[in-house]
């Protein structure tokens, strides 16, 4: 997990932790995309990267960047912790707060969804049972996501 946040991700060297006792193996982004996965996902829309790539800004303390695998979570975390990174100078401020969010015009893209308004007790019966419904109302805040 990153330690620092709002540079860029600069490097990452697994090869400590890979020498550790009782660690399997380490993985990051590259690892991953050098096996044909896939790094994005999400519920609805796979907008949420899987482990960060070396050279995009971190957004968050606490952003993925890897996976260390132990023969037990001590030895998964002691590996973890041997892990190398190299963050880049702060580029950005961090937004923590919807104040900060209107601050740095930064607005989640809502042209990739359609939320409409209506009557949701006709809508429920016309569904046709494909996609998804939801329904929102109201206001609400919400802490740190992972």
């Amino acid at each position: 997990l990153s330690t620092q946040c709002g540079g860029k991700l600069k490097s990452i060297d697994v090869s400590a932790a890979l020498e550790t006792p009782g660690v399997f193996g380490a993985y990051t982004c590259e690892d991953l995309l050098n096996i044909g996965g896939k790094n994005e996902f999400g519920a609805i829309v796979q907008d949420e990267i899987v482990f960060l790539p070396v050279g995009e800004i971190v957004r968050t303390v606490g952003q993925v960047l890897g996976i260390v695998v132990g023969e037990s979570l001590e030895c998964a975390e002691i590996g973890a912790k041997a892990v190398k990174v190299e963050y880049g100078e702060v580029e950005t401020k961090p937004v923590v707060s919807i104040e900060d969010a209107i601050e740095a015009k930064s607005f989640y893209d809502f042209s990739r969804h359609c939320l409409e308004v209506g009557d949701v007790v006709t809508a429920l019966k016309e569904h046709d049972g494909e996609g998804q419904l939801v329904s929102i109302e109201g206001s609400f805040r919400s802490g740190p996501q992972e």
